[in-house]
């Protein structure tokens, strides 16, 4: 939810505005739109979110659309503005960690990195969030970093990646990160001895 906040704020900050935001996985049990027009569906699985703009190609933005004023396209906006909206998100992630690393350290003075399977479930937020915000820095459609590599590639080249493409290319970069993601569970839960302690 924080990583798909730094993408509305930023948004609205150029002057833009998402048209969705979904929290969750599932059916909808709660939707409504806030005073900006941003449609917040709220699902029963905490396992994913999304901001959703009004030029991609995604169903549940579409769906949101009906009967609705057409918004400003994301593509519409320049390289800068939409580069801004891409790394908010990680930076959120990012400055989330921070804050969990000084509560941290207020709470155990004596805390060192090299501890870290010794302490709290607070200090394994904190690598979640700091991760996220990494690992969304990937140069892999459909995360963030793979985004911004098609952004730059638009920069040097003058060439859009065509709008009805993209979903191929998220399909693509989806299975190239669930076989890393496997291979890193594989390696996590079957090589502990490679933990450094």
């Amino acid at each position: 939810m924080v990583h798909e906040l730094g993408h509305l704020y930023a948004d609205r900050a150029v002057g833009h505005n998402a048209v969705t935001v979904t929290i969750g996985l599932g059916q909808t049990i709660v939707r409504f739109a806030d005073p900006s027009g941003t449609v917040w569906a709220f699902q029963p699985l905490p396992v994913r979110s999304a901001c959703g703009f009004f030029d991609e190609p995604v169903p549940q933005v579409r769906r949101s659309l009906k009967g609705a004023k057409r918004p400003k396209a994301f593509r519409s906006l320049g390289l800068r503005e939409r580069a801004i909206i891409l790394l908010a998100s990680p930076l959120a992630n990012a400055t989330l960690a921070c804050v969990l690393i000084l509560a941290t350290y207020d709470q155990d003075p004596n805390f060192t990195f090299a501890r870290l399977g010794k302490t709290g479930s607070g200090i394994t937020l904190l690598i979640g969030f700091l991760s996220a915000a990494l690992f969304n820095l990937l140069p892999i459609p459909p995360l963030d970093g793979g985004r911004l590599v098609m952004l730059a590639v638009e920069a040097l080249t003058g060439n859009v990646v065509e709008i009805e493409h993209e979903p191929q290319l998220f399909r693509w970069g989806t299975s190239i990160l669930s076989i890393v993601a496997l291979f890193g569970a594989l390696l996590f839960f079957a090589l502990p001895s490679l933990v450094i302690e």
